[in-house]
């Protein structure tokens, strides 16, 4: 990490919400959003203005890969790795932040 990245981190502000939170709020301060939901069919509606990005992701809450809360009939189902939060979307949060860095503050 740079040193003027790792300045620039020191005045961003971080926000967590839930997804019903996010449909309705605006903010003034230029901002990107990390949309992580574990339905991929469904991502809540984000308001554009002052929005410099989106990253959606989509995984699953759980840590075995075992989903107990299975939509369809609370039977255990076998969830793939891939859709499992990992690695690889932790460096996709970090690459979209440090991409959009130089235009944020939220």
């Amino acid at each position: 990490m740079k040193d003027a990245q790792r300045e620039r981190l020191k005045f961003m502000e971080i926000m967590v919400t839930n997804r019903f939170s996010i449909e309705e709020l605006e903010f003034d301060l230029p901002h990107i959003v990390i949309s992580i939901t574990d339905d991929p069919d469904y991502f809540p509606h984000i308001p554009e203005k002052n929005c410099k990005g989106i990253l959606r992701i989509a995984v699953w809450d759980t840590e075995d890969g075992i989903n107990f809360r299975s939509i369809h009939n609370f039977e255990a189902a076998r969830i793939p790795e891939d859709k499992i939060f990992n690695n690889l979307h932790a460096k996709k949060i970090l690459k979209f932040v440090f991409n959009h860095l130089k235009d944020v503050l939220l």
